[in-house]
């Protein structure tokens, strides 16, 4: 008799890991759907859905900004592919950096981004985006990269 409760202990742990670890696999798999490899951050899908929910929860008017980075394929022609990820991963670190949890971003094509900006003013908005590129640009100062966004 002892036996068998140990034995339908052991089965009720075993279920009760295989249940977990499925479950932390499944939020994986989710995560993995609606995030972009290179980047880090969201893909189109995962975009979509958070903008969605970020304005809904908020409400308010946010600014759309889409950012390309017109050079990329000159980087990658000129560094390779390494060198390519390296200012896509780069340029997502700045985006997460100059921007709150409740202004989505994502890589949206090869050279591409797009972010929401919460409700602010012209100039403000301005200067969010001054300082964005700045902070990128920083990246070509290291590294001898070609001006990656603006051309000043």
């Amino acid at each position: 008799m002892m036996n068998l409760w140990w034995f339908l202990i052991l089965v009720i742990i075993i279920l009760t890991v295989v249940i977990l670890v499925s479950i932390r696999n499944q939020k994986k798999a989710v995560a993995l759907s609606v995030t972009d490899s290179i980047s880090g951050v969201l893909n189109d899908v995962g975009f979509e859905m958070e903008a969605d929910r970020c304005i809904r929860k908020n409400g308010g008017q946010y600014a759309l900004v889409i950012l390309s980075v017109n050079t990329l394929r000159k980087i990658s022609n000129t560094f390779g592919s390494d060198g390519k990820k390296r200012v896509i991963a780069h340029i997502a670190r700045v985006l997460k950096a100059n921007l709150s949890n409740m202004e989505p971003v994502s890589r949206i094509h090869d050279n591409m981004f797009c972010f929401l900006l919460r409700n602010q003013q012209t100039e403000e908005i301005r200067a969010r985006l001054k300082r964005i590129d700045d902070d990128v640009n920083l990246f070509n100062q290291k590294n001898s990269y070609v001006k990656l966004i603006s051309d000043k």
